[in-house]
């Protein structure tokens, strides 16, 4: 006779083995599932919900009579309850377990289905995860008898929720990103297509593209479908992989230049465009100061880039520029010239930079006319380099010494600073000796009186006896004394007044006397 144990599932292969051995012997309580969500498939009971859905079943038990089990009718009923507890697999169903819930988690039967007392109880099955799990029930009883449970499974089916959602579509771009949303390199573009719901069914334009010539844009799409619907994505790839076009056009390098040197350029870009408009026509240029020269002058320079970030230099240039004029000395002789007499100056040049143009020396003849202090000056431009710069001007002075040999006045004339005191309206002779007879052109124009204020200092006075009040100015040669004479006629109107006589020769020099007129 087989007892009643917690865990029937031993009882019931227990039973089975007795029901092999005499046909149409029950030999236990039979225990149920039953209810509308019940379902019989292929001879499987199974009950279908969705994920996040429930199903309630019902539980019973049916007393078999002549249970051979130890206990005449029902087991649950005889003051020990039946209680029924449910598994999947080795887990034992809660009202929080996972992946299958159950509420409530045990049924307690005190009585078996009779007649129109159908005593059912019931649980409800819930879950959240699709699958397939098959629940099975464990009876407790602590009185006789035993439960047959055989009759108590059933499979619970969770399905997935429907799809209603398209399929998400993802790009990967691959490639060097530049500027502004341009690729600068070949850019490679992928699609990744997903749907955790249902199956893809189709797709279009999804296949791994490769970009390789620039674009202005092109626009690739990716279309896919599953049961949720059918979803597309696009992105557009701007490549620019090719630099902005840079051209210079320099002058000459081999030549010397007098100023900076300028070199014009242009730029374009047919691809992204010039990140910098101005770039499309700018000027690079040397920088070199006035007054300095050099064989490697050298431009500034520019990087030119386009809207991608793609970059193209320009310069520098290097040229030779001579800012600097040639430098000159000019040497006069330092002993006297005599008047009238062949001489010369002296002058040399040099250039650092770009070179004399013409001889580097010479001599220029100098001007011996007239006696005195000269100056000679070498006007701007006596010298040029052959970048064309102009020497300065420069000069150097020298003596003249004069052919005539000035001995001074002669009386009744004093020289200066004696003052000679004489009558307003005299005829004074002015007497003065050259060193011999040159003929009687030997002045430079009639003395000149310059009037000044009357200073003290010594005086002389010249007799009327010294001077005459006749004639007119003139001038004479005295051959026995070897003076030339020169009779200078005053006015009577220079009564006390001073005045300076200037005598100027013909060689360039001149000579004065002081006089201090009376009334």
């Amino acid at each position: 006779m087989l007892g009643k144990r917690p865990h029937r599932r031993l009882a019931l292969i227990g039973a089975l083995a007795l029901v092999l051995l005499i046909p149409g012997l029950a030999v236990a309580d039979d225990v149920y599932v039953t209810g509308n969500a019940i379902v019989l498939v292929g001879g499987t009971r199974t009950v279908t919900i969705p994920a996040g859905g429930s199903a309630t079943v019902s539980y019973y038990i049916v007393a078999r009579p002549q249970s051979q089990d130890g206990q005449q009718g029902c087991n649950a009923s005889d003051g020990s309850p039946a209680t029924l507890r449910f598994y999947v697999g080795s887990q034992q169903l809660g009202t929080s377990t996972t992946p299958v819930r159950v509420d409530p988690d045990q049924l307690t039967f005190t009585a078996c289905r009779q007649g129109n007392n159908f005593n059912d109880k019931s649980a409800t099955f819930s879950s959240n995860t699709p699958g397939t799990y098959v629940v099975t029930v464990e009876v407790n009883d602590s009185g006789p008898g035993s439960y047959d449970i055989s009759q108590a499974s059933f499979t619970l089916i969770v399905q997935p929720p429907p799809d209603t959602t398209p399929p998400v579509i993802t790009p990967t771009v691959s490639g060097t990103l530049g500027a502004n949303g341009w690729y600068v390199s070949n850019v490679t573009v992928t699609w990744t297509v997903t749907d955790p719901e249902s199956s893809i069914t189709s797709t279009s334009g999804c296949g791994t593209t490769t970009i390789t010539t620039d674009t202005a844009g092109v626009t690739l799409t990716c279309t896919a479908t599953s049961a949720g619907g059918t979803n597309s994505a696009s992105v557009t790839i701007k490549r620019d992989a090719t630099p902005p076009l840079v051209n210079c056009t320099p002058p000459a390098n081999a030549v010397w230049y007098a100023d900076n040197v300028s070199v014009p350029c242009t730029a374009s870009d047919g691809g992204s465009g010039l990140a910098n408009p101005a770039d499309a026509s700018f000027t690079l240029a040397t920088s070199v100061a006035p007054g300095q020269e050099t064989t490697a002058a050298t431009t500034d320079s520019r990087t030119v880039t386009d809207q991608a970030g793609n970059s193209a230099p320009a310069g520098p240039y290097t040229f030779r520029v001579d800012r600097k004029a040639p430098t000159v000395t000019l040497s006069c002789p330092t002993a006297p010239v005599p008047q009238y007499a062949t001489a010369s100056a002296t002058w040399t040049a040099s250039d650092g930079g770009s070179g004399v143009a013409g001889p580097a020396s010479g001599q220029t003849p100098l001007d011996t006319s007239q006696a005195g202090t000269r100056t000679l000056t070498l006007p701007a431009g006596f010298v040029r380099d052959n970048a064309g710069n102009a020497s300065a001007p420069v000069s150097c002075t020298y003596q003249v010494a004069p052919q005539w040999q000035w001995r001074g006045f002669f009386p009744p004339v004093d020289n200066p600073p004696v003052w000679n005191v004489v009558k307003a309206g005299s005829a004074v002779p002015i007497k003065f000796s050259l060193g011999g007879y040159y003929g009687m052109d030997i002045l430079n124009g009639a003395p000149r009186v310059q009037f000044v204020p009357c200073s003290p200092g010594p005086s002389d006075v010249i007799s009327e006896a010294e001077a005459s009040t006749a004639g007119n100015s003139g001038l004479q040669y005295d051959a026995t004394s070897g003076q030339y004479i020169y009779v200078w006629k005053t006015e009577k109107s220079w009564g006390n007044r001073c005045a300076r006589l200037v005598v100027t020769l013909r060689d360039g020099t001149s000579r004065e006397a002081l006089f201090r007129f009376t009334r």
